[in-house]
């Protein structure tokens, strides 16, 4: 056993026996356990306790042992003199604290830890990714639904802390950002980095304003990435190279070196080359990007303005100068809702909290609600444990539960490990 999990029992207050003494036979009533402190001094702040008939304000230091008190020297240090209670697995030894008044001690039953103690560890040593995959069907659907919907907003804050993160690198400038973490999820993975690099390159408001003239627009992003090569293989990338020239002795930019595009292993259509071209129509129809999601109502319309083509060339082409059979390159409904989830719901979320705007933080969430979830890897794991996301928000929620709860095993800090670990019901027991 150790302390966390010792820290656990107590800010969950799992343990409901009648009635709580200290080692000394006082009554102990727990009004509030504090607040965890993840810095130097006692581990519970501000907790609030009768002990006997007297009520207490301090903090609350918890050990395996009692005698660890002394072994840590606690007994001499001043961010220790405000300790009302020393609560331990073992009491082994009175302690003292700085001013040389002996602690009230509490003592965990010891047959409630072993028997907490021994369900964490059959579950935490669980060998699949979702420790509790047998056991979901008999956790109750208000506790699973209260804990996804949990899930999804740390999911949503984490996303909006994201965000913030853009926003400081575009310096306040919310469509630059945004348009940032457009082309970088347009790169969908594989080529998100050189992406981000070219948007990173080419100011917004300077593309916007060549917006109407395809050539120039194109001209700008392809010759940034370094995938505009003389001598031009034909005309619409010589047009392409001397637009650039002129461009780039404007604007006083350099292409980005050593980009790093990949090719292989990837369908034509996700091509850099396709997908550049797919961001120069978004930038055509589509922005200021985020003051029209921040109007937009209606799902159906958002998508629409994603819903772009390519210029004519790219039609026949997959990379300069090689034709290729006709083919119309329409960004796909996958791919617009990989850059709705990754890029606009954030955005709009995080727009309307730094505004305070209620309306657009929930638009956000009816969104989620409205699309169909994703079909990543990491959500087969919930699929054959039996769980079907029913739209992106509940994905979302899972992605975020098994990334940053199952994965790395805090059954400690999941409500659905909590029932298990702590329930009496014999379905929810684990086995050996």
């Amino acid at each position: 056993m150790n302390e966390r999990f010792l820290h656990h029992v107590w800010s969950q207050r799992v343990f409901q026996f009648e009635p709580l003494l200290t080692k000394s036979g006082e009554p102990l009533q727990i009004l509030q356990t504090g607040l965890y402190n993840h810095d130097a001094g006692p581990d519970f702040f501000n907790a609030r306790l009768r002990i006997g008939g007297a009520e207490w304000a301090g903090n609350v230091e918890i050990h395996l042992r009692s005698s660890d008190w002394n072994r840590h020297g606690h007994q001499f240090d001043p961010l220790y003199g405000n300790c009302i209670l020393h609560a331990v697995a073992v009491h082994d030894a009175e302690v003292f604290d700085v001013h040389g008044r002996m602690l009230p001690t509490f003592v965990f039953p010891e047959s409630a830890l072993a028997a907490w103690w021994g369900q964490y560890e059959l579950l935490v040593q669980r060998p699949s990714a979702i420790a509790c995959t047998d056991r979901l069907p008999f956790v109750p659907p208000h506790l699973w639904s209260s804990w996804i919907d949990r899930m999804l907003m740390e999911r949503l804050e984490e996303r909006v802390r994201r965000v913030d993160q853009q926003l400081h690198v575009s310096r306040g400038d919310w469509e630059d950002a945004i348009f940032r973490a457009v082309s970088r999820a347009m790169g969908f993975a594989v080529n998100a980095d050189p992406m981000e690099r070219v948007a990173a390159s080419l100011p917004l408001k300077v593309l916007l304003k060549t917006a109407q003239r395809r050539d120039s627009l194109e001209a700008l992003l392809f010759g940034q990435s370094g995938l505009l090569q003389a001598p031009a293989p034909d005309e619409y990338s010589s047009v392409l190279l001397e637009e650039y020239r002129f461009q780039r002795h404007k604007l006083g930019i350099e292409p980005i070196p050593l980009p790093g595009w990949k090719f292989l292993r990837m369908r034509p259509r996700n091509f850099p080359t396709i997908r550049l071209a797919q961001l120069a129509s978004l930038i055509q129809t589509a922005f200021p990007l985020l003051q029209r999601c921040l109007e937009e109502h209606e799902l159906k319309s958002l998508l629409s303005r994603f819903r772009v083509n390519v210029s004519p060339y790219w039609h026949n082409h997959y990379r300069f100068g090689v034709p290729t059979k006709f083919e119309e390159k329409w960004l796909g409904d996958d791919a617009i809702r990989i850059l709705l989830l990754n890029t606009v719901v954030p955005f709009v979320f995080a727009r309307g909290k730094a505004e305070g705007n209620s309306y657009w933080q929930e638009k956000a969430l009816r969104w989620l609600c409205e699309l169909p979830s994703e079909k990543s890897l990491p959500l087969r794991e919930w699929r054959t444990a039996g769980v079907k996301p029913q739209h992106a928000g509940d994905g979302q929620a899972l992605l975020h539960l098994l990334r940053n709860y199952c994965t790395p095993k805090k059954c400690l800090s999941c409500s659905i490990g909590n029932h298990l670990i702590h329930s009496s019901d014999e379905a929810l027991r684990i086995d050996p």
